[in-house]
């Protein structure tokens, strides 16, 4: 559903087994940032990297996701943001509507947002919904932050 990629930088949050960033690389993005808490997912993420030899191209970062934007002025803005958190829980609103979510995010980031069907996300101004699906028991968002 993502089609210009190349040379992007991609944020890969709630990553888990890091499926969407190593798909983003294998698409040519320049670079993903793999953001995840739980110790196992970490493990699983590096050794898909390893297996793959995207090394070069991959930060592996133990975190909680809202840690990592309360600290991101260290890291670069993202052209394109996945965020895959546990369903039904207030994550993607949370995110969205949280003023730190800007500092890694610059005018015309997107962001692909996946929650349960049955949940509808909130979130400011500064985005604009630019599709959604309905794929299975799950709603895909895909929002384009309007401001720089």
């Amino acid at each position: 559903m993502i089609q210009n990629i190349k040379n992007k930088t991609v944020l890969d949050g709630f990553a888990g087994t890091g499926s969407l960033g190593i798909e983003a690389i294998s698409r040519k993005a320049s670079k993903c940032y793999f953001v995840d808490s739980h110790y196992n997912s970490i493990q699983i993420i590096k050794k898909n990297i390893r297996n793959l030899g995207i090394d070069k191209k991959s930060v592996v970062i133990k975190t909680n996701f809202y840690k990592f934007i309360e600290k991101s002025e260290s890291f670069e803005c993202f052209d394109l943001i996945f965020l895959d958190p546990p369903y039904h829980q207030e994550h993607i609103s949370k995110i969205l509507n949280d003023k730190k979510i800007s500092n890694i995010c610059k005018k015309g980031t997107i962001v692909v947002a996946e929650v349960d069907k049955n949940y509808t996300i909130s979130y400011n101004d500064n985005w604009e919904a630019i599709n959604q699906r309905e794929i299975s028991s799950t709603m895909v968002y895909f929002l384009r932050k309007r401001k720089g």
